[in-house]
């Protein structure tokens, strides 16, 4: 039980930690400060090897569910056959309407994460992302015999058939999901079901930059920087483009793109072959911590999101909200949900996905003109104060879990305490 006499919370995703999924582990934090009882699953353990310094400050246990041995597997059936056959028979449908690749790993590894939660008294299940984690969510619900929530991001979405989203939402108590965008996309798959945008929250008190301290005045040649995996529907490719134009403009400038992922190679080839070697860093994996100081000295942000030829797309980037808060002019493609945070001219520059001339036009523009760069940071700081604060969103969540804790009464205990 929790301190006010509720059955805990438990938390599924796919890996955890994972460095490039800080709204997870700020969503996580935010509950424990409002007094929640955490127990976090995951389906794999984490592959990178840093995580942020925010992980010290989370207190919930975590639990990978590694696939279950054969004689596991006969003692779990068994076992959710003698506790809730009604639940087992209800998740055997379930997991029947899904298509035959992967179904049965899944029951198995359902049952062995049902098993846990009725051991540790959990009362409702969360499940970060709709595809995997949402199918074992539902299963592992219904042979708990408990209610279950989805969150649904990105790829997760996108990638999804509309029918697979509509059969998990329909059962699901509520479906968060973090843009407008997403919004409308899932209730078009299920129009009866209960959506409810939730945006990501950004600690304003770490992503800042004092007059004092900020920016630009000791760096003689102006950074550019760009975050995020090193994946088709980030741009990256866009923004190496763009940089070339920009050399060809004759421009002094240095970009730093700070991220890991597939496309590393590729990029680093296309950096060679256009002559930017000098001009363009690939920074690899950083800490918040570590980034810190390149969002402190940059002069422009660049987040050129695309939808990639699988459909992928981001949401609203976390990058682009951490940039927005350390003040920084930021230029961002038309792309998801980003249009919902960033209005052209007001606080930032939105330009056509995919068009590097485009991007490096508004890079230059923010370069050359000082006063109009500082007015759309001074704005985009403003945005993220007022409608991106941590416990807006945690008191959102909060407002649809069944019996939540009272949202005023935060545990000091877990106040964090960033170095």
């Amino acid at each position: 039980m929790n301190r006010e006499g509720r059955r805990p919370l438990a938390v599924l995703t796919r890996t955890f930690p994972k460095l490039s999924e800080t709204f997870i582990l700020e969503e996580l934090l935010g509950l424990e400060r409002s007094g929640v009882a955490l127990t976090v699953f995951a389906l794999q353990r984490p592959t990178d090897t840093v995580e942020q310094p925010a992980m010290k400050f989370l207190r919930a246990a975590v639990h990978y569910l590694d696939a279950p041995g054969w004689r596991q597997r006969i003692a779990l059936h068994m076992g959710a056959l003698l506790h809730n056959m009604s639940g087992y028979v209800r998740a055997i449908g379930f997991a029947l309407a899904r298509p035959h690749a992967g179904r049965l790993a899944d029951f198995n590894v359902a049952l062995k994460l049902a098993r846990r939660l009725r051991s540790l008294g959990i009362g409702h299940l969360h499940a970060h992302f709709i595809d995997r984690p949402g199918d074992i969510a539902a299963l592992a619900a219904m042979l708990a015999g408990i209610g279950f929530s989805l969150s649904a991001h990105a790829k997760d979405i996108y990638r999804s058939a509309p029918r697979a989203l509509a059969r998990k939402m329909r059962a699901a108590r509520f479906t968060t999901t973090c843009t407008g965008y997403n919004h409308r996309e899932l209730k078009a798959a299920a129009p009866d079901a209960s959506v409810h945008r939730i945006y990501h929250a950004i600690d304003t008190t770490r992503f800042h930059c004092a007059d004092r301290d900020c920016r630009h005045e000791s760096v003689t040649v102006p950074h550019l920087l760009a975050v995020g995996r090193l994946k088709p529907k980030k741009g990256f490719a866009t923004l190496v483009r763009a940089c070339a134009e920009l050399r060809a403009r004759g421009l002094a400038f240095q970009c730093d793109i700070v991220g890991y992922g597939e496309l590393r190679g590729d990029l680093a080839a296309l950096i060679e072959r256009l002559g930017l070697v000098e001009h363009v860093t690939l920074h690899g994996k950083l800490t918040h911590r570590e980034l810190l100081p390149l969002y402190a000295r940059a002069r422009v942000f660049a987040m050129p999101c695309e939808i990639a030829s699988d459909g992928d797309r981001d949401g609203i980037p976390n990058v682009l909200l951490e940039a927005m808060a350390m003040r920084l002019p930021v230029v961002a493609s038309e792309v998801s949900g980003i249009p919902e945070v960033m209005t052209h001219g007001h606080n930032g520059s939105l330009v056509p996905p995919g068009d590097a001339v485009a991007l490096a036009d508004e890079i230059a523009a923010l370069l050359r003109e000082r006063h109009r760069a500082a007015a759309l940071a001074a704005a985009a700081r403003t945005t993220i104060l007022q409608r991106f604060a941590p416990q807006r969103s945690t008191d959102e969540l909060l407002a649809l879990l069944p019996a939540a804790p009272d949202v005023n009464r935060a545990d000091p205990a877990v106040e964090r305490r960033y170095a």
